[in-house]
C-alpha cells in the first residue's frame, strides 16, 4: 500500500537561480534603505505670506516672504540660519533671524520643518538669486529663484551692470 515513494529532485541550476534572485531583491531593499535613511533637506522660497497672531516679533499688517526647510530624511538635522542672496543692493547676503527657531533648530521625524520669515518690503523680489541654508557640519543647500540662475545673473549683469 505504501510502495510509491515520494523523490523531490532539485536541480543545481534552480538552486543559483533561487540564490541569484533572493540576493538582488535584498540588495535592493538595502539600498533603498540606506537611501532613505539619510538627512534630506528641501527648501521652499514662498512669497506674500501673512501672520496672524503667530509672534509679537511680526506685524500682521505686512506681507512676508517665507524661507520653508524640510526634512525629508529621516536622519536628524541640525540646521543654521537661512540667507538670502539678492543681486543689484548694497547688501548682498542677508541672514535671517526667527526667534521661533532660534533654540531649536534640529529637525527631526516628529519636527521636520521650520519657518523663517523676512519682511517683503525690505527686498526686492526682482533681486532675489536664491535662498540658502548651511547645516551645522557644513553642507550648502540652495533653491534658486529663477528656473536658468546662471543665465538669469548674467543677464541681470548685462541689464543693470551690477
Amino acid at each position: 500500500m505504501f510502495d510509491q515513494v515520494f523523490k523531490i529532485e532539485i536541480s543545481a541550476n534552480a538552486v543559483a537561480w533561487y540564490g541569484a534572485i533572493v540576493a538582488s531583491i535584498s540588495a535592493f531593499v538595502v539600498g533603498y534603505n540606506v537611501l532613505r535613511d539619510r538627512a534630506r533637506l528641501e527648501i521652499k522660497l514662498l512669497a506674500n505670506i501673512g501672520t496672524i497672531n503667530i509672534e509679537p516679533d511680526y506685524d500682521s499688517s505686512k506681507m512676508y516672504y517665507s524661507i520653508r526647510v524640510i526634512n525629508k530624511g529621516r536622519r536628524p538635522i541640525r540646521i543654521g540660519q537661512p540667507a538670502l542672496k539678492v543681486v543689484g543692493m548694497e547688501h548682498t547676503f542677508f541672514i535671517i533671524t526667527s526667534p521661533s527657531v532660534q533654540n531649536n533648530n534640529v529637525l527631526t521625524e516628529e519636527n521636520p520643518s521650520a519657518d523663517f520669515l523676512v519682511e517683503q518690503s525690505k527686498i526686492d523680489p526682482a533681486k532675489i538669486w536664491y535662498a540658502s541654508i548651511q547645516t551645522i557640519t557644513g553642507s550648502e543647500y540652495r533653491i534658486y529663484q529663477h528656473m536658468l540662475p546662471t543665465f538669469w545673473r548674467i543677464w541681470y549683469w548685462l541689464r543693470y551692470g551690477k
